[in-house]
């Protein structure tokens, strides 16, 4: 075996671990739409505890977000679980400084939050975008307005994730599911935050995918583009070169895991609050990246290839790379990084199952 070809069984080579038990979890997401709710019912069936749910800018703006959240919450008697808003902005992106690199270096398929308001798309149920963080769309909560009983924590968020890490060091599982700017805070504001962490999972995490973004359509552009980490690349970087015990990126793993209308109608023969939801909600066309991401934290038998590399993401604003993941060699890495493990497959059929079942439930 050729040096070359040994370093590439090196890099590609896997093994299975068993399913564990995770006890703590906190929900990091830019909630987007009305069915994003299906991670917090996977933790639930799997009798995680979940410490809370933190929001994060992203998709929409936090306010917005955290409308679905409670909403959500109330419909399923879920209100013990607590709310907390987190970063309005990212670390340093703002529309303007996005429309500018686009000027030098191209369209970005999408921009969440930084998409210029569209009064005819927030009209059919679209959440807000544009330059306002703390208007509101009523059009776009079609589940109801959460009591007025239900209300976020006055704490925030990095804050939030600050404290239970240190009041359960080494015990607490971050899921990360939207722009990483409420974990980047929660470092840069408390020196041990990290390293006293159980575990991170990222839904992100692509390389490689250029060539994906130009073989087919914008929205194909877009499922294959990192909007994640595009979205608040420093929070990104600062997050992925952090003294973490583990760090996971999902997000090529979950690109097969797609709802299909078949799937949809089968899982929604069983009516429960959520079911319904699902049914007249759930976006089609996406891959189901965030549950995804929660179903490995669960259960890593559901990994089938996975990969570990030295990383971290090109935060050079000059960069037409800038918020995409790089990866080095041992040999040829900067002192700084270090190794995160990148899910590239998984078991769909038990995914699936798995799914079906957390949806099902009355909680």
């Amino acid at each position: 075996m050729s040096a070359f070809c040994y370093l590439i069984f090196c890099f590609l080579i896997f093994v299975p671990t068993p399913t564990k038990t995770t006890d703590k979890v906190i929900v990091d997401n830019d909630w987007s739409g009305s069915a994003s709710f299906i991670p917090v019912l996977l933790l639930l069936d799997a009798a995680a505890e979940i410490l809370g749910i933190t929001v994060v800018v992203g998709v929409s703006w936090v306010d917005q977000e955290t409308l679905h959240v409670l909403r959500f919450l109330e419909l399923g008697n879920l209100t013990k679980i607590p709310v907390y808003k987190g970063a309005t902005y990212p670390l340093l992106n703002t529309p303007f400084r996005t429309n500018t690199w686009e000027i030098m270096h191209g369209k970005i398929p999408y921009k969440g939050a930084f998409e210029e308001k569209n009064v005819t798309a927030e009209a059919e149920g679209t959440d807000p975008t544009g330059g306002n963080p703390t208007r509101i769309v009523l059009s776009a909560l079609p589940e109801g307005l959460p009591t007025t009983t239900t209300t976020a924590q006055d704490m925030h968020a990095a804050n939030f994730l600050i404290e239970q890490v240190h009041t359960y060091p080494n015990q607490v599982s971050i899921l990360a599911l939207g722009p990483l700017t409420n974990i980047a805070l929660a470092i840069k504001l408390n020196s041990t935050f990290a390293s006293n962490v159980k575990e991170i999972f990222v839904q992100a995490g692509f390389f490689d995918r250029n060539l994906a973004q130009v073989t087919g359509s914008v929205l194909q552009a877009n499922l294959n583009s990192d909007f994640n980490l595009l979205f608040d690349p420093e929070a990104a970087s600062i997050v992925l070169t952090a003294d973490f015990p583990s760090i996971v990126l999902v997000g090529r793993g979950a690109q097969v895991a797609t709802f299909n209308s078949s799937y949809i109608d089968n899982i929604t023969s069983i009516v429960t609050p959520y079911t319904t939801l699902i049914a007249k909600y759930y976006p089609r066309k996406f891959p189901m990246w965030d549950e995804a991401a929660t179903a490995v934290l669960i259960h890593s038998n559901l990994i089938t290839n996975a990969v570990s590399a030295l990383a971290d993401i090109d935060i050079a604003y000059s960069s037409p790379s800038y918020g995409t993941v790089h990866l080095w060699q041992k040999l040829l890495a900067p002192v700084y990084v270090r190794n995160v493990s990148f899910i590239q497959a998984i078991d769909t059929t038990e995914f699936f199952n798995l799914v079906r079942q957390a949806v099902q439930k009355n909680y």
